[in-house]
């Protein structure tokens, strides 16, 4: 497990962004799903018998792939997104396990394309250990209590209807932005004085692919938290949780952890050593 620590925040507008730096990154290339859809390097659809909870993805790329949880695939016969992050070796077919994020329509549109990155609350209840049946519910509740709140309208409940319609509001998060760090590994958000998460990667190269998407994720959140709480929030204490949390599930071939604590929920995935992605959410 690689040793990471905070620097500095940054500001944009409500939202704390504190960068995630290491001294010894690793070197690693892999890809994100925007860049190899462009492409045409990858293939996702639809089982020959469509269902709610999977999706086929194919590399036809070179490099390695990675999804990370939360991230949305739009289209083909409903909008999803990915249940936990997941690594693709090149030329390698995977089946996915996903979650509906758009509960009034099952017919297809066309294609999968890419979509946006979950906010922080979502991407949380995806670590929630329950049947499925019980946590897409969770999911569509939650995508619903957004929608109220934010006044967007949405014929078949979409998350992705939500991002479209703040779109100039979550646009001004990122005015005159252009990154964190140019040695950051990932950063862990806050607004409001209190954490929403964090996201950490193998390397500043591999972070920059997810950077925007994530941030627009955290931005959706922050836009609602403009109350403060009283407590500055503990970002040490956060970290130090993290990082116990994953020299305690980590074993030597374990590719994907999941960690439930008291105040702690995460979830990481790694090539053999490689840590490649974690995220982490008050809990």
């Amino acid at each position: 497990m690689m040793d990471f620590r905070t620097d500095n925040p940054l500001f944009l507008r409500n939202l704390q962004l504190y960068p995630l730096l290491t001294d010894k990154p690793i070197e690693y290339r892999l890809h994100a799903i925007d860049t190899l859809l462009d492409e045409k390097k990858i293939q996702i659809e639809e089982l020959d018998t469509p269902v709610i909870d999977k999706v086929d993805l194919n590399n036809l790329g070179d490099q390695p792939l990675l999804i990370i949880d939360g991230e949305e695939i739009a289209g083909a016969m409903q909008n999803r997104i990915v249940s936990a992050s997941t690594f693709i070796p090149a030329k390698t077919r995977k089946t996915l396990s996903v979650v509906c994020v758009e509960e009034g329509r099952w017919q297809s549109i066309g294609r999968f394309t890419t979509g946006f990155c979950s906010y922080p609350r979502l991407r949380s209840i995806l670590l929630t250990k329950r049947p499925v049946n019980e946590l897409q519910q969770d999911i569509w509740n939650e995508i619903t209590q957004k929608i109220v709140s934010t006044r967007i309208n949405s014929v078949t409940s979409s998350m992705h209807d939500i991002y479209k319609g703040l779109d100039d509001e979550l646009n001004r998060y990122l005015e005159d932005f252009s990154t964190l760090n140019d040695k950051a590994i990932g950063f862990i958000g806050v607004a409001g004085n209190r954490i929403l998460g964090c996201d950490l990667f193998a390397n500043n190269s591999i972070f920059r692919q997810f950077e925007r998407k994530l941030i627009r994720g955290y931005a959706m959140e922050a836009c609602e938290l403009t109350k403060k709480e009283l407590k500055n929030p503990d970002i040490i204490n956060f970290v130090k949780s993290i990082s116990a949390a994953i020299e305690e599930e980590r074993s030597g071939k374990n590719t994907r952890i999941h960690f439930a604590k008291r105040n702690l929920a995460g979830q990481a995935v790694f090539d053999k050593k490689v840590l490649l992605h974690l995220s982490a959410f008050p809990s």
